[in-house]
């Protein structure tokens, strides 16, 4: 009974009328921006940049716009706080000075790779002085990522020495990964380098792996570095459509194939010029592949 009339007291407070913009003070949401897939995590609500004001009382209602993605399970308060529902309150009578963690947010991240915002809704604060205050919406972007979704962008690369490639990890539905929590690694650096944000560079001939490791995910992708460039099928430094054209001659069999041409043609290293080939050669001239 006495919990149930500290939360009507509060929401009586911060409904009250004339609520004004000022003060400095503000509410936070901070805690992890990017989580595994099935994750059960949390975040605090903050109150900050309040020296000096006598923040008394705080309220608000919290939301994930896509609660299929990220689920709040529970808000807990501290010990002058009360939560129902979705909403929670803090109200402190001699009022608060300093930074303080007002509720701890509690979700679960469902099992697809998706992105949701939580915020918080109709934020209201009140001060010792009579002053009341009403915010902006207050949001946080939190990234979920299924481990399963996550590969290479290239795969089977071929570099000339001194060539260089950026290599990134292909994430579904437009999210980036925080490169921070990517490592790279080239298991032969003496064939090519590989450096924090993914750019390989050749550095003489031969064949080795990169990997790429985020949380307990490896991703590895084969590197060659040839004197050629593997596509490049007239031997002029490009691969644009004249390739593309050259090859499909030699699948049509409308031109012999000779060895000159297997050796930049012959992606798979078949012995032969195929529709495979050409397709790869095509993707290569449409920055596909």
């Amino acid at each position: 009974m006495k919990r149930k009339t500290l939360l009507i007291a509060i929401f009586l407070f911060l409904f009250l009328p004339n609520i004004v913009y000022a003060s400095d003070a503000k509410l936070t949401l901070e805690g992890k921006e990017e989580v595994i897939a099935s994750e059960t995590f949390e975040i605090d609500i903050m109150a900050k940049d309040i020296e000096g004001s006598n923040l008394m009382t705080i309220g608000g209602s919290l939301q994930s716009d896509n609660p299929d993605c990220l689920e709040i399970s529970k808000i807990t308060v501290i010990s002058s706080g009360i939560a129902s529902g979705n909403k929670f309150a803090y109200s402190n009578g001699d009022g608060i000075k300093e930074d303080t963690k007002i509720a701890r947010i509690s979700l679960i991240a469902k099992k697809s790779t998706c992105r949701a915002e939580i915020s918080i809704n109709d934020p209201k604060l009140a001060f010792t002085d009579g002053t009341k205050l009403i915010l902006p919406q207050i949001t946080k972007i939190i990234n979920v990522i299924n481990l399963e979704d996550l590969k290479l962008s290239k795969e089977n690369i071929h570099l000339r020495v001194n060539e260089t490639l950026k290599l990134n990890i292909y994430v579904p539905n437009g999210i980036s990964l925080n490169p921070n929590g990517i490592t790279w690694k080239s298991i032969e650096p003496n064939i090519v380098t590989i450096d924090s944000d993914g750019r390989i560079t050749a550095k003489s001939k031969g064949k080795t792996t990169i990997e790429a490791t985020y949380q307990e995910k490896k991703m590895t992708t084969k590197v060659e570095v040839v004197d050629y460039l593997k596509g490049d099928v007239n031997h002029d430094g490009l691969i644009d459509l004249s390739d593309v054209l050259l090859a499909l001659r030699i699948q049509m069999g409308l031109l012999q194939v000779t060895d000159y041409y297997l050796e930049t043609g012959d992606i798979n290293e078949d012995q032969i010029i195929d529709l495979t080939d050409v397709l790869y050669i095509l993707r290569t001239q449409m920055n596909l592949s």
